[in-house]
This record gives structure tokens, sequence and C-alpha cells, in this order.
């Protein structure tokens, strides 16, 4: 860094017009959401009042919202389902690819694909795979497993699950990716060493390749939370978070509070809370050791 030392003017010259646009429209309203937080406040008027509360807006969050600890509980079940399945799935197909498997650049671009295709084909797409008369509930039938089939979106049981199936489908191509670009930076003299001594495929992986891929998963996991955290596109387009609220996520809940029901200072301070709890997320997974220890 000292030879470029002379140049951090230039440097932060180029980097102002990129770091303004980031401040002034992403910093800022994050900022200012937080700050409003605190106070009661009517967006829809003309003459905007804000009266300081205090901790009220989060008091009556907490204790007097009847859908907030079920739009929580839901958030939860997406991010533990998404960490899970994206992780697994992910580093099975890095795997797969980084193995010299056959048409490696065909297999690496269909597992892709769906990362690139917007929210809105992706979630029209499976709300006809998902219909009562759907492709899920026709194979079910052809199969003889008509006890199984439901209306997948409509039922409060199974929506959330399907949500699931579309969000991990959506982005397990990028966590994909990453794990192949791991793999690919890990020296092959160090997996040809583990054949010479005679390790077995699954001491192989549980024993160098995980270890040596910890700073990729902890980045994956942190960017699946964050993700699972903020949907909301997939999740309005499929069931906008019904039937009877059954499937209300966070997100869900600040857009129905802050638009639908014009009650901005409750929508920002649902959106204060999602930013607050990913922080504290994303600190807790980063500064955990292999023993699942914290790091003082």
């Amino acid at each position: 860094m000292r030879i470029f030392k002379n140049y951090y003017p230039t440097i932060f010259l180029f980097l102002l017009p990129g770091l303004s646009i980031y401040i002034y429209f992403f910093a800022l309203p994050v900022f200012q959401t937080f700050i409003e937080s605190f106070f009661y406040w009517e967006g829809l008027k003309i003459n905007v009042e804000f009266v300081f509360v205090g901790l009220k807006n989060y008091i009556d969050l907490f204790k007097n919202d009847p859908y907030f600890w079920k739009a929580f509980l839901n958030t939860l079940k997406l991010m533990v389902g998404n960490v899970v399945f994206q992780t697994l799935v992910g580093f099975t197909l890095a795997m797969l690819l980084n193995s010299g498997i056959r048409f490696k650049r065909f297999l690496n671009i269909a597992f892709f694909m769906p990362v690139v295709l917007s929210a809105t084909s992706v979630s029209l797409m499976w709300r006809f795979i998902f219909h009562p008369d759907g492709l899920i509930n026709r194979l079910l039938e052809l199969a003889g497993f008509t006890e199984l089939i439901t209306p997948w979106l409509a039922n409060p049981v199974t929506n959330i699950n399907a949500i699931l199936v579309v969000i991990v489908w959506q982005g397990i191509g990028i966590i994909m990716i990453l794990f192949l670009a791991g793999l690919v930076g890990i020296p092959k003299e160090v997996l040809e060493s583990c054949v010479l001594v005679g390790a077995g495929r699954w001491d192989t992986i549980t024993l160098i390749i995980i270890p040596m891929l910890k700073t990729v998963f902890i980045t994956v996991i942190t960017l699946i939370l964050i993700g699972s955290a903020k949907a909301f596109d997939v999740i309005w387009i499929l069931t906008s978070g019904g039937p009877f609220r059954s499937s209300e996520v966070l997100t869900t809940l600040m857009y129905r509070q802050g638009m639908l029901l014009s009650q901005p200072a409750r929508g920002g301070t649902t959106a204060s809370f999602i930013f607050l709890f990913l922080i504290l997320m994303s600190y807790v997974i980063r500064n955990i050791k292999s023993d699942n220890k914290i790091i003082n």
C-alpha cells in the first residue's frame, strides 16, 4: 500500500462519484429511516410533523402488532432453510463441476441460469408449477400419490416451504460459483498429497477442503442470511403474504405497513429492525471460530 500512498488523492477523486451516489441513495436513506423510527409521523400529509416518541414504535411493533412475530418466525424459517439447502447443494454442485465432469461448461451455465432471470418471471413460472392444476399436482396424480395433492401456495402449512423452494432454486447458482472459485484456489499439490497418503474422498472433503474454504463458507452464509431477510419480490408475487398472513415475512410486513396501510412510521421501524438484525447476524457469523467459539 505504500507504493500507492502518493496516489491517494487521485484514487479518492476517482472513487468520489460512485461513493457520492452510494452515500446519497443508500447510506443516507438507511440512516434517515433509522432516525425516523424514533418519531411518529404521517407521510401522506403536506406538512409532515415529526413527534418524538422514543422507543414507542419498537415497543408497539414487538407487543401490539399481531403479525410481527409470525413474520419474524417465517423469516427465520427462510433464513435457516436457505442456509442449509443453498450451502449444501451449492457446495455439492461446485465439487461436481470441479471434478472434471463432462459438459462442464454447459452444466455451469445451466445451474447459473436461474440467477440471471428476473424475480417476476421466476415467480410467475413457479406459480403455474404450484397451481392446484399445475405440474407438481399432476405428477403426484400420475404417480398415484393423490393424498399429497394440495394447493401449495394457498395452504398455510406448505406455502413457506414452497416459497423456500423457489428462493433456493433461483439463488443456488451464485453460491455454486463462489464455492467453485474457492475450490479452484486450493493448490493441487494438497489434494494430490491426500491421494498419496491414502485419504478417502470423504476424509479429503471434511478434513482438507472444507477447512480450507472456511472463509468462503462464512461469506456464503452471510450473503444467504442477508438475501433471505431481504427477500420480498418473489414472496409478494407468489402469495403477497397470504393466505390470512400465513406467509408474511418481515419485508412484506414492512411494505404493508408503510405503503398499503399508510403508516410510514411503523414501516420504517420494521425496516430498521431488519437492518439491525442483519448487522447482528453478520457480526456473529463473521466472528465464529472453527471451534464454534466467539472471538473475544
